[in-house]
């Protein structure tokens, strides 16, 4: 022995060497394969939001809006961020609404009104004041169209409107919440 690597040895080795990689892959694999079946069980994923409903809403709420404008007139919309956020089921209900108020001739949009989530409060509902200030507003319009909901029982629910307001047309996901507005005539 010279000590120099033999034909057999430099098999032996090269042998080795494939096994280390065919394992090391094989790891690789085994690894990214548990972190795939733990993000897929261990993170929940929401199932798809079946969109007709807020389509269909969207587009009764338009004709609604049309009704009570007569045909005629103008209106004004007010929603949160989210139904601005194109893909969104809200702003499916939006645009279809839009739709349906565009498609008569004889109503015009004077504006929409954007309201801010409001972290705090967990909601994007209109307040007590910022329906005072659309109402006042918007005061010579035929229809006021709410998409957020109405102001809750922890906002003062005394709305003051003027002799000339607008009707309102409302989606309001809370009987409850809603009940005392249609008491009083106020929606």
């Amino acid at each position: 022995g010279s000590g120099a690597p033999t034909g057999d040895d430099m098999q032996q080795a090269e042998a080795k060497a494939r096994l280390k990689r065919r394992t090391a892959t094989i790891a690789i694999v085994v690894i990214i394969g548990s972190l795939i079946s733990l993000y897929y069980t261990m993170i929940p994923h929401t199932p798809p939001i079946n969109r007709s409903p807020f389509i269909g809403l969207g587009q009764v709420l338009g004709e609604e809006t049309v009704r009570v404008a007569g045909n005629h007139g103008k209106v004004a919309i007010v929603v949160s961020e989210n139904h601005m956020q194109e893909g969104s089921p809200m702003h499916d209900e939006l645009t279809e609404c839009m739709k349906m108020i565009k498609r008569t001739p004889g109503v015009d949009v004077l504006g929409t009104e954007v309201l801010r989530y409001d972290e705090a409060a967990m909601t994007s509902a209109i307040s007590s004041k910022q329906l005072a200030d659309v109402i006042k507003k918007y005061s010579l319009a035929n229809a006021l169209v709410i998409l957020v909901g109405l102001p809750g029982a922890d906002q003062p629910q005394q709305v003051d409107l003027p002799a000339r307001h607008p009707a309102l047309l409302v989606v309001q996901s809370d009987p409850v919440r809603a009940k005392s507005y249609f008491e009083r005539g106020i929606v």
